[in-house]
This record gives structure tokens, sequence and C-alpha cells, in this order.
């Protein structure tokens, strides 16, 4: 197994990530492993689910990552399914703008500046 990026479930049929993580030349293929928390152990709680399309946001530019839009969405060709180390994100209504100040989290790991000094 290798692993590339981090992602949140949004939908039972999309992922959301960072784009740099899939703006590579076509033809590479995706899964996404769900339940997994060591890849060099079988725990008995992973599976992976085939991407059947990508979308990059149409204004990101790997040339120039500080100007933002770092986001895609994967379409899974299965719909993920809900288990006790597999849920979907919960997320804000359509167009509600959350209150200044909202407490929010996120996880991941990588970098946490342009130039990887963090």
């Amino acid at each position: 197994a290798w692993h590339t990026c981090g992602g949140t479930i949004i939908h039972y049929l999309y992922v959301m990530t960072a784009a740099h993580c899939v703006d590579s030349p076509s033809g590479k293929i995706y899964r996404v492993g769900f339940g997994e928390h060591d890849l060099s152990v079988d725990e008995g709680t992973e599976y992976y689910l085939d991407v059947e399309s990508i979308h990059v946001h149409p204004y990101w530019n790997p040339s120039s990552l500080a100007s933002g839009y770092d986001i895609a969405l994967l379409k899974l060709k299965d719909p993920v399914y809900d288990n006790s180390y597999v849920e979907i994100a919960i997320l804000p209504v359509e167009g509600q703008i959350l209150p200044s100040q909202s407490e929010c989290y996120i996880t991941g790991w990588g970098l946490t500046s342009p130039n990887g000094s963090g």
C-alpha cells in the first residue's frame, strides 16, 4: 500500500482532498482507503474504493500555491459505507455562513506553508 494524501468524506460518493495531491499527469489510477490506520498491518477495519473521476477546482494553479483553490473532489465508483471507523463529515447546510469566530476543526498530514517550512 502507498499513501499520497488525506481527504474528507463529504458524501457517499465524494471525497474532498487537496488539488496538489491529484493534479499530476493523466493516466494515474487512484483508490481511496477508508478505516485505515497502519498501512503495514491488516487491522480488519479498512476497505478501498476506486475513483471514477477527479474534479480539480478550475482556478487551481500548481505554479502558484499561495493563490489558493487547492481543492479537488474525488468521485467514487461505489458508495462509502459508514461503520464505527468511517463516517461522512458533518457539513453546514448549503449557503450557510458560519458566524465569525466559529470553532472549526481540520485534520491532515503534510506541510502547513507553501514553501514547505512548516
